[in-house]
């Protein structure tokens, strides 16, 4: 059955937010109701995966939203790289508020320009505006790691975190990838919120803690930029 929507025109950005949901809401509605869309290994609310994309190639999950590994050559966009930078920081500073020191950031322009070079940074664009970002990589010929995951928060509960995440696990199956690996740092001697969240999220998409450390005993140099103790947890998902 085709799901494929009537054409509207958007108002303007609250406009475009809420048809965008609308509609991707009954899309997925329709994809867990449905046995014969259903797909085996995916959680209820999920839906189907998304296709993988080869490089610089868009995978849409609906008219509006569209993700797909950035092309090498918009590293080359000054502008692109420091919004992509920007993003980041803003989440970050929200997610870990009270781990940092001030001033601390977790990226720079100069860091996801060379990630981005390297094919490393995925991104998600509403009506062509970079909304979300995660990072992925290979760390050996069976591991992949992902990280750096960020949606503007103006565009968060559509869903967009997730599509990101299934997006790059797609795409790491596809290139013979087995387990993925994601790393959360928490404060070692006070819960954060938004840390327990992620930590309760990665528990029920199947990830397992397969090792837990000390920061500074992991990334020394960046230690003396923590305003409070830090661990962080090593988790790992089958493919």
């Amino acid at each position: 059955m085709s799901l494929t929507p009537r054409p509207w025109r958007l108002e303007d950005r609250r406009h475009a937010k809420r048809c965008w949901w609308n509609w991707f809401e009954a899309k997925w509605q329709c994809a867990n109701d449905c046995p014969t869309r259903r797909e085996p290994g995916l959680e209820v609310g999920e839906g189907p995966a998304a296709p993988v994309k080869e490089k610089g190639v868009s995978a849409a999950s609906s008219p509006s939203l569209d993700i797909q590994v950035l092309p090498e050559e918009v590293s080359e966009d000054a502008d692109t790289m420091r919004h992509l930078a920007d993003l980041i920081n803003r989440v970050y500073a929200a997610a870990e508020k009270g781990q940092w020191l001030p001033g601390a950031t977790r990226t720079s322009t100069e860091e996801i320009t060379e990630l981005a070079q390297a094919g490393q940074i995925v991104v998600a664009r509403v009506d062509g505006a970079v909304v979300g970002a995660i990072r992925v990589r290979h760390l050996d010929s069976r591991t992949g790691e992902t990280g750096m995951l960020a949606v503007d928060p103006e565009y968060r509960n559509l869903g967009i975190a997730r599509e990101l995440r299934r997006f790059v696990a797609d795409l790491l199956r596809s290139q013979g990838i087995a387990t993925l690996q994601i790393e959360l740092l928490v404060p070692r001697d006070w819960d954060q919120a938004s840390k327990k969240v992620m930590a309760g999220w990665n528990s029920r998409a199947g990830y397992k803690v397969v090792r837990k450390g000390a920061f500074e005993e992991q990334y020394p140099d960046l230690a003396p930029q923590l305003a409070t103790p830090c661990d962080f947890i090593i988790y790992h998902k089958e493919l």
